[in-house]
């Protein structure tokens, strides 16, 4: 828990929680967190430093793909992690 004044953005806390938990040898291997404090680079980030997976709900797709159903929406496309790519139906690699 990290208390700040009211115009402080919740998610600027994240990666300093984990900081202090892992200076105290306290780490979670998971903490959930809300959708105003999560972002792609705090999941990876949480992960790739302290190993702990992030939990939160998953923002509802806003694009103009999704609105129009012109396209690919983000859920129609595979995502390898791993090599940083996606595919999208038809096959194509992203590029990096």
């Amino acid at each position: 828990m990290a208390t700040t004044i009211a115009p402080a953005q919740d998610a600027k806390l994240t990666a300093p929680i984990h900081d202090d938990l892992a200076a105290i040898d306290l780490t979670p291997a998971e903490h959930a967190v809300d959708a105003a404090c999560i972002s792609p680079a705090q999941i990876e980030r949480a992960q790739r430093v302290h190993g702990i997976t992030l939990l939160c709900p998953v923002a509802p797709d806003h694009s103009q793909q999704a609105k129009s159903g012109a396209g690919f929406d983000k859920a129609a496309l595979s995502t390898d992690w791993e090599r940083r790519r996606a595919t999208c139906p038809q096959g194509n690699l992203s590029r990096e």
